[in-house]
């Protein structure tokens, strides 16, 4: 087999839906030829914890862990420290047994906690692993006669690929499951960040081999700031879902008899309370007839004021209706979401680029959508491209629009999904994962005709 170092600080058995694109193209690249070897962190305190992912992974996977001084592996350390002086069992290196953290735990602790990562580590407190994880990756390379790295992570990762690449004179892949200097999330404070940041962001892409991308926007503004010579080497590969997951899941959920059951699978951030607010408010303006024969579940980790927001609802049996499970392991999540009429999807007003990776979970379940998300953005291109007639899209901030569109599903007649089995299959992970296979191999045939 080819091999691959694959860096990725964030792997299992950390939890959540970013993970899951590279536990997945780990376990599907042996498969297409290719061993990787997974440079990780040690056990961290993360807010997402899913013990049921590592086995999926096939033996040849190899997993190296290394320490790290950043903030999360030095607090699980701590929380190790505290658990043997008390006398606890369970939690200390190496533990099968991480918990999630909810949403509002962690919250009193984030505004001092962003401020040091922002002026002292450019927004990623990961830099502090990059050391650990560049001697490792640096053993493994002499010993195994490494093909390529790949990078899928944060910008630290990337510019770890980076300084792998040049030392090593191997060709390097970095794949954005978000933006780097473009990601509005991220937080610079001032003109100087900003410009160090576009820096190494323009230093680690422009040596970069190959660039891929979650979906078409990001792709176009890759193209925009470097050109055409960037863009020809950036390639979108989507998220897609895992077939497997799904005909494995056993929808022993409760199932709700009524005529809509809409269900919210992944964490709900705080980012997305305005698509929240607007669902609410539509649920509100329908009549009692059919607020009554509604249920709305809501599957994952959720920002501090979701419940209060449902409270503040002035029709009591509404409220009633909606139901907060706090984050389940990925296999009972789907397992829920299996029973819906209709799955909700959110994506704020104005992101055009983003795709999660419910989309394409979603479209694997093969259910009725209620898509909140912008109509001109990629999410809403891919949902047309496979069940338009079945696949509900409202701009996420047009409550009165939302109310109109429950009346006419609670009305109209149930009708089973035709699935669209080309589309589907297309986007498998296990398809999209050969993409990347080939893309490594058209790159390593490059690199080695070079060579000789």
């Amino acid at each position: 087999m080819e091999k691959v170092i694959f860096i990725s600080y964030l792997f299992p058995p950390i939890g959540g839906s970013g993970v899951q694109r590279r536990l997945k193209f780990a376990k599907y690249l042996p498969k297409f030829g290719w061993k990787p070897y997974v440079i990780t962190v040690k056990d961290i305190k993360h807010y997402v914890a899913d013990n049921s992912f590592l086995s999926e992974l096939c033996d040849e996977v190899e997993i190296h862990r290394t320490g790290s001084l950043d903030p999360l592996r030095v607090g699980r350390l701590f929380m190790n420290l505290i658990s043997k002086t008390l006398g606890k069992k369970g939690g200390g290196e190496g533990s099968k047994n991480q918990e999630s953290i909810p949403f509002a735990r962690r919250s009193f602790i984030l505004t001092p906690y962003r401020i040091i990562r922002d002026w002292l580590f450019m927004g990623d407190f990961q830099f502090l692993w990059v050391p650990f994880a560049y001697l490792k990756c640096s053993e493994l390379i002499k010993k195994e006669n490494i093909d390529i790295i790949f990078s899928s992570s944060g910008p630290a990762c990337h510019v770890l690929a980076y300084f792998l690449g040049a030392r090593f004179k191997l060709p390097y892949v970095l794949d954005f499951s978000d933006a780097w200097c473009d990601d509005p999330y991220r937080s610079m404070p001032t003109v100087f960040h900003k410009m160090l940041d576009q820096k190494l962001e323009s230093i680690t892409v422009r040596n970069a081999a190959a660039i891929t991308v979650y979906g078409l926007c990001l792709k176009e503004i890759f193209q925009r700031k470097y050109g055409d010579r960037i863009g020809d080497r950036t390639h979108i590969i989507y998220n897609g879902y895992d077939a497997k997951d799904i005909s494995h899941i056993k929808c022993t959920a409760r199932k709700y008899d009524g005529r809509i059951h809409l269900v919210y699978s992944g964490s709900l951030y705080e980012h997305q309370k305005p698509c929240f607010v607007s669902l609410l408010n539509a649920l509100a303006r329908l009549p009692c007839d059919i607020q009554q024969d509604i249920h709305f579940d809501i599957v994952g980790n959720y920002f501090s004021e979701a419940k209060e927001l449902v409270a503040k609802l002035s029709n009591c049996d509404l409220k009633t209706k909606v139901e907060f499970h706090g984050y389940l392991p990925h296999h009972e999540a789907l397992s829920l979401s299996a029973t819906a009429s209709h799955l909700v999807l959110f994506i704020e007003s104005g992101n055009k680029s983003m795709i999660t990776g419910k989309v394409f979970e979603y479209i694997g379940l093969n259910k009725p959508i209620l898509c909140l998300v912008p109509e001109d953005g990629d999410a809403a291109a891919v949902l047309r491209s496979v069940h338009s007639e079945h696949y509900h899209i409202v701009e996420p901030n047009d409550s009165l629009k939302q109310t109109e569109v429950l009346k006419n599903i609670y009305y109209s007649p149930k009708s089973e999904i035709k699935p669209n089995y080309e589309c589907r299959v297309n986007f498998e992970r296990s398809a999209q994962t050969r993409k990347l296979a080939l893309l490594f191999e058209n790159i390593v045939v490059k690199q080695r005709a070079r060579l000789s």
